[in-house]
């Protein structure tokens, strides 16, 4: 099947060059299957067309005519953070606001006057815009109310926020900031252990601190094969599967061993080092039972830092059953307080 591509346009006769001539055939070039929605949805269009946003794979805007019903769907795209490309006539390009006119928008020539050899390297333009979208599920597209968000420090917010991806920065600040423990879900710990023994040797931290470490355990090959399947995209050997094990056990022992000699030296440092055997769906940093940023192991990359994250404030009621969810999960997956034999070594 097909991904589906929505577009937004106006629906006016005037405007039907521009989706005849070079969206739709941009679309298909991209093999990728076009939805309008005027062209399929009947009776209750408000919900098909949120529907339609939501799931769709990339979606075209055309701005075109300046169409409120246009520019409400492009409001609910950018606020669902959806991959939307935003195309308009050449002769309405001037008339596009100031809101969106620091986005990217591409330009196509008005159909109806342009040269064939024009309006096909137009098509060919956007389709390449397309594929890229569908190709790469991991890239985003900037937005305003995204750049928005993304500019509202997800330590101090009070509402829960979805991001992009959580910034080295904004990891640094939890650190920083943390009263009194940070809890980590994840596999090795390399990065966290990094970053913690950067602040508190550093100095932008000196309050006490305990880092409650959940980590993957080496002998569950169930859960390292489930990453290493999910990173290559394909059935992993025995052999492969070995080598990758140890050479994330070795990360996880000399990220252990730091924060050993750091907890050692530092009275104000305590670590709490447990292991779980279970399929690591997610990683996730929590801090003071306050908040939770969370991404998940998914689209087949391992480094789940770069994909979205949802940080998950306890002070937001709208997701306060979501807070729990995480704050139980974490709490109760089967975890082993003893070190497995390979960190023994």
């Amino acid at each position: 099947m097909k991904p589906t591509v929505f577009i937004a346009m106006a629906f006016a006769e005037a405007f039907r060059p521009g989706l005849d001539q070079v969206i739709v055939p941009a679309i298909r070039r991209a093999e990728a299957e076009p939805v309008r929605a005027d062209l399929e949805m009947q009776g209750h269009i408000h919900s098909q067309m949120f529907e339609r946003i939501s799931e769709s794979r990339a979606l075209v805007i055309d701005l075109s005519g300046l169409n409120p019903n246009v520019f409400y769907e492009l409001g609910v795209a950018h606020t669902l953070h959806r991959r939307s490309i935003m195309v308009v006539n050449q002769k309405h390009l001037d008339k596009v606001p100031f809101d969106i006119a620091p986005y990217r928008i591409l330009a196509y020539p008005d159909p109806e006057t342009a040269k064939p050899e024009e309006t096909d390297a137009a098509v060919e333009k956007l389709a390449a815009e397309i594929m890229n979208i569908l190709e790469n599920p991991a890239t985003g597209i900037p937005n305003p109310v995204m750049d928005f968000l993304m500019s509202r420090s997800p330590v101090r917010a009070t509402q829960t926020l979805y991001l992009s991806s959580l910034k080295e920065e904004d990891e640094r600040q939890i650190i920083q900031d943390a009263q009194r423990h940070i809890t980590y879900f994840g596999l090795s710990g390399s990065e966290t252990a990094s970053k913690v023994i950067e602040c508190i040797e550093g100095g932008s931290r000196s309050a006490r601190l305990e880092l409650r470490l959940r980590l993957l355990d080496p002998q569950f090959e169930a859960g390292w094969r489930f990453i290493k399947e999910l990173a290559e995209v394909g059935v992993t050997s025995d052999s492969e599967l070995k080598e990758f094990i140890n050479e994330e056990a070795v990360t996880q022992r000399r990220a252990l061993k730091k924060l050993e000699q750091l907890s050692a030296r530092t009275p104000e440092f305590r670590l709490d080092v447990k292991f779980y055997k279970t399929i690591p769906l997610f990683w996730a940093i929590g801090w003071d039972d306050k908040k939770w940023a969370v991404g998940h192991y998914a689209m087949r990359r391992n480094q789940a830092r770069g994909l979205p994250v949802v940080v998950i404030s306890a002070e937001d009621p709208k997701t306060t059953a979501l807070f729990e969810y995480y704050s139980e999960v974490t709490s109760t997956f089967p975890v082993s307080a003893t070190a497995p034999a390979e960190h023994s070594r």
